[in-house]
């Protein structure tokens, strides 16, 4: 399972925060997991093709799949491939080397979630 302080530190970012609370709303509203997810997609499918903010709602979604327990293998696997590429977590010139290093922790324990995690079955 994905730990208080992972989740933390995922959705640390504005575009992650907008994105989970998108993704709640619409679990609120009784979607499946699967719509919500389809939903949001749609909502930030303008985002999707931009190198800064695609991969933080692909890796994003997946971590909140993983929350409830319902991984879907194509989130999964596009989020596993995003952050073994390191997309989403680029050093940024002004960044401290602790900062960096969490950074790169969270990365590698996220990745190492998605992969342990069991998948549901597609239909």
């Amino acid at each position: 399972m994905i730990s208080d302080e992972l989740l933390a530190g995922l959705f640390a970012s504005d575009l992650a925060q907008d994105v989970r609370a998108e993704f709640n709303e619409r679990r609120g509203y009784g979607l499946s997991v699967g719509e919500a997810t389809g939903a949001v997609v749609d909502s930030f499918r303008h985002l999707l093709e931009r190198a800064d903010d695609g991969p933080v709602v692909i890796v994003t979604l997946a971590a909140l799949q993983l929350c409830d327990r319902e991984l879907h293998p194509t989130m999964r696997d596009a989020a596993v491939e995003l952050l073994r590429d390191g997309h989403g977590f680029e050093r940024r010139a002004d960044e401290h080397s602790d900062r960096r290093r969490d950074r790169e922790r969270l990365r590698q324990d996220l990745c190492a979630a998605l992969e342990a995690a069991a998948v549901v079955e597609e239909e």
